[in-house]
């Protein structure tokens, strides 16, 4: 018979194996005092008395369930979680073609391997739905879009004053819907031409968090649209081209490569030019003043050699005033005279 103590826990699951393999007969001495038989099939949760729930553990679980409740009482399921907007003076066929094809889907998606991901693994069903990957499980997309065109000038010619694509998400497993979301992408243009472009989030069902994330996601999005629309969407020559690619498929890496990056070298161009023309000033500065030493020095090695007889001060001066003559060259007359 062996005695197991059962503080020594790591000794104890490596030796318990070895003692049924070797078909010994063992005893566990537990904490209360009281003795335990191992025999052949015994497991250390049949052995070893099962701890009961702390009075604090049980406090931590609770407050956790009512904060996730309330969480999710307010920031749960919702309708018009959010609304952003922007003014552009872009043309509207253009803003349509955008929001209308992939080029606005590479920006939402904000990475490439996301766009593959969702837009490159996607299908179509019969009925037009798009059937992608979701956050888990199965995505499905229905997309509708609208527009209205107008003959504002009165000339015949008619122009899209209104554009709006309209998308529903549903996330599943199987027959259960995780949750859902409907978004609203488009513009609308003022009677003084320009474009008002929105991106208004309708309704959400799902759990708080992930509301919390998609919220954030459309604050990105909106900042992230009107940054490209506004500098480098339509562009027209290939230099250009190449930005307006990078700023679309790769918006993070667009501002730190070209804004971020260029901003700091600009700043640094910026900080080495006034410091070499504060320094241009400064010697300048030098170079004037070094003239005037020069010039005070040219005099009074000319007066150096002005005998001392020849350097007669005023009689009208009186003593205290010969006295500040003396060391002032500007006080003194020289009298160059031949006697």
């Amino acid at each position: 018979m062996v005695c197991l103590p059962i503080r020594q826990s790591r000794w104890l699951k490596a030796s318990v194996p070895l003692l049924r393999r070797l078909g010994c007969r063992s005893q566990m001495l537990l904490r209360d005092g009281r003795t335990t038989s191992l025999t052949k099939g015994d497991t250390l949760k049949r052995i070893l008395p099962r701890r009961k729930p702390t009075a604090f553990k049980l406090k931590v679980g609770g407050v956790c369930i009512l904060g996730c409740a309330v969480m999710q009482y307010l920031y749960g399921s919702t309708e018009n979680f959010y609304k952003y907007s922007f003014i552009t003076n872009k043309n509207p066929d253009d803003l349509a073609d955008f929001y209308g094809t992939e080029d606005f889907m590479e920006l939402f998606c904000v990475f490439p391997f996301v766009v593959k991901l969702l837009m490159r693994g996607a299908s179509f069903d019969n009925e037009g739905v798009v059937h992608t990957m979701g956050f888990p499980g199965e995505m499905e997309v229905n997309m509708l879009f609208t527009d209205r065109e107008e003959d504002v000038k009165g000339d015949g010619n008619l122009k899209t004053v209104f554009f709006n694509k309209r998308e529903e998400f549903h996330d599943k497993i199987g027959p259960y819907e995780l949750w859902s979301m409907v978004q609203s992408f488009g513009f609308n243009v003022h009677p003084d031409g320009a474009c008002e472009v929105y991106h208004h989030g309708e309704s959400f069902r799902g759990p708080f968090f992930l509301r919390l994330i998609l919220h954030m996601h459309a604050k990105y999005v909106i900042w992230a649209t009107e940054h490209h629309i506004n500098h480098h969407a339509f562009a027209e020559s290939e230099d250009e081209e190449e930005v307006e690619e990078r700023s679309r498929q790769e918006m993070p890496i667009h501002i730190v490569h070209d804004h971020l990056f260029k901003d700091f070298v600009s700043s640094l161009i910026g900080d080495i030019e006034s410091q070499r023309d504060k320094l241009n000033l400064e010697k300048d500065k030098e170079a004037e003043l070094d003239g005037h030493h020069r010039a005070t020095i040219r005099r009074l090695k000319t007066i150096s050699k002005v005998p001392v007889k020849d350097i007669q001060l005023s009689k009208r001066m009186t003593l205290t005033e010969q006295k500040t003559a003396r060391g002032s060259v500007t006080k003194i007359q020289i009298d160059t005279n031949e006697s």
